[in-house]
């Protein structure tokens, strides 16, 4: 589909020919402990794994050449570790690690702290980004559409983001109060003791790399400083490829990247569309989400934004698609609560 079709494809319903969500079976929103604890190791493994390969090869006795062309390689399979570190803080933010809300929470500020994710501060704007999705009460909206071309999305886009995300944690840790319409499903109390954990976090983080990096510098270079380097880019244009182009409403202000490779890579979070309709579906319950979609016709009933090829949605990284940042106008009328959708 063409991007002049797609566009055309994501204006609004009428209010009298609004789409409402399928009710799905209960076990696709019960998270599995096995499930969410393989992604973590698996993320842990490629994040210090791939780092520890790239150092072995760039302090080995090969060509210069060689070690380039090795050590590459590897540090993108340690970046795509650390992307999916960010994928567990957003599971975690979802409370959908583990069965226990709180258990959660934590499990996913902590490990996505690793990469100096600030999970809480994310959270809370994450979820008035579900709530407000492409307004211009979404937080989202309110950062990226400023980078309106391919290099300013690779090289400013992420760490916008994260300064965002950073200073909504320290106010939340100051019990100040932020300008968002939803917080988080946890008392004022309990909001403020996450945020500070997660500062806590980050700090215990950031003082194991400087002590390994003082006695190591090379090693502290590959296994975690590149390695973070090379995220950035990967996760700051993931946004694009998810709402850049996109339109207002339920199966319309999304996109999912519908490929298998995607879904090996990310564990289902590239079905972005099938995740706003339920967020509090795990991830790799997401594909099953899309098959019973797809299979029920919902996905061609409605026009959805689902590419299912290798490439084409990278088109939405460049100046060819932006991302989008409606007016309130008529906003109550497409909106409903995406946490209140049950089984």
């Amino acid at each position: 589909m063409g991007i002049a079709q797609e566009r055309a494809r994501t204006t609004a319903f009428a209010a009298d020919d609004l789409p409402k969500r399928p009710r799905i079976p209960a076990e696709l929103y019960r998270p599995r402990p096995l499930a969410s604890t393989a992604m973590i190791a698996t993320a842990l493994v490629l994040f210090f794994g791939g780092g520890f390969v790239a150092w072995r090869i760039a302090i080995s006795d090969a060509p210069l050449w060689l070690r380039i062309a090795g050590a590459l390689p590897a540090l993108l399979v340690a970046a795509h570790g650390g992307h999916l570190l960010g994928f567990i803080g957003h599971e975690g933010i979802h409370l959908m690690l583990y069965a226990n809300r709180h258990v959660s929470m934590l499990a996913g500020t902590f490990f996505s702290a690793m990469t100096s994710f600030s999970a809480v501060g994310y959270g809370v704007a994450h979820w008035n980004h579900h709530r407000y999705t492409n307004f211009a009460s979404d937080p989202d909206s309110q950062i990226y559409p400023a980078f309106q071309t391919f290099w300013k999305r690779f090289f400013l886009a992420r760490s916008a983001g994260s300064r965002s995300h950073l200073r909504n944690t320290i106010r939340l840790a100051r019990g100040l109060p932020l300008d968002l319409g939803y917080r988080l499903p946890f008392p004022p109390p309990v909001q403020r003791r996450l945020a500070q954990l997660n500062l806590g976090f980050l700090l215990f983080w950031f003082t194991l790399y400087v002590t390994v990096a003082i006695a190591n510098p090379v090693f502290a270079l590959f296994v975690v400083a590149l390695p973070i380097l090379f995220l950035v880019p990967m996760s700051g244009l993931r946004g694009y490829l998810e709402h850049a182009g996109t339109g207002r409403g339920l199966f319309r202000d999304t996109r999912s990247y519908a490929h298998p490779l995607y879904t090996r890579l990310f564990y289902g979070n590239n079905f972005h569309l099938e995740h706003h309709l339920y967020p509090a579906v795990p991830c790799y319950n997401l594909p099953a989400v899309h098959r019973r979609l797809r299979d029920g016709g919902e996905l061609e009933r409605w026009r959805s934004p689902v590419d299912a090829s290798l490439l084409g949605p990278l088109v939405h990284t460049t100046a060819v698609s932006q991302y989008p940042c409606f007016s309130e106008e008529a906003a109550e009328e497409l909106r409903d609560d995406p946490f209140t959708a049950s089984a």
